[in-house]
């Protein structure tokens, strides 16, 4: 019995792709990161604006804002600034 190939890798056709390469991956975490950092940064930025220090999160718990301005620039940075360490060479 032959078996269904559940994933299919880019033929350059404009047909979908199931499973995302490294780079595709890489591209996306990066954009997540940096939404959800740039996210913290701009709640923390209105909140103190409106004259509060501290906004409750979803769960009821306090969130001090200076510390989720600070926590959303870290992730920020983390997002937009590449490692050297971690780029792969190209192969020509």
């Amino acid at each position: 019995m032959p078996v269904a190939r559940t994933s299919t890798r880019s033929r350059n056709d404009g047909t979908c792709v199931a499973m995302l390469g490294r780079k595709q991956r890489e591209r996306l975490g990066r954009r997540v990161l940096g939404s959800l950092g740039l996210l913290l940064t701009v709640q923390g930025g209105v909140r103190i604006a409106l004259g509060d220090w501290s906004y409750p999160n979803w769960w009821g718990g306090l969130v001090f804002a200076p510390f989720s301005i600070l926590f959303g620039a870290l992730l920020t940075y983390l997002a937009f600034v590449r490692r050297d360490g971690q780029r792969r060479m190209d192969s020509n």
